[in-house]
């Protein structure tokens, strides 16, 4: 049988390897700020709603708090600043995302899509 002093030294360290606070701090504004694109139009007054606008500001709020927990007070970094200075980090970061929005926002110009499309109008002009 494991001591208590042994299993909470044990419970301390890896608490403080662990970016709890951080972790729940960017998935808390992340949540916030996106969940409001998919129940605006659910809304009653869609973005004009007052938990539309609060789920945005908290969210925000919680980016920058993530962003003070992380630089002044985590024993633990989530998200370490030296990759944050490195050009190469954040421009292949910005490239990916600019690649996927390019890719999840415009499905309708891919070429599958547009094969079965004009194949739909040659058949309907073939008949």
């Amino acid at each position: 049988m494991v001591s208590g002093s042994i299993a909470h030294g044990v419970l301390a360290l890896r608490s403080n390897n662990i970016a709890v606070v951080g972790i729940i701090l960017i998935t808390a504004s992340f949540a916030l700020i996106l969940l409001p694109f998919s129940i605006a139009q659910y809304a009653p007054n869609g973005w004009a709603s007052a938990y539309i606008i609060v789920m945005e500001v908290i969210g925000v709020v919680c980016g920058v708090l993530f962003v003070v927990w992380e630089y002044k007070f985590s024993p633990a970094q989530f998200l370490p600043w030296h990759y944050l200075k490195d050009r190469s980090i954040i421009g292949s970061c910005l490239l990916y995302g600019i690649m996927f929005m390019s890719s999840s926002l415009v499905p309708r110009f891919s070429p599958s899509q547009y094969i079965a499309d004009n194949t739909q109008v040659l058949e309907r002009l073939l008949r």
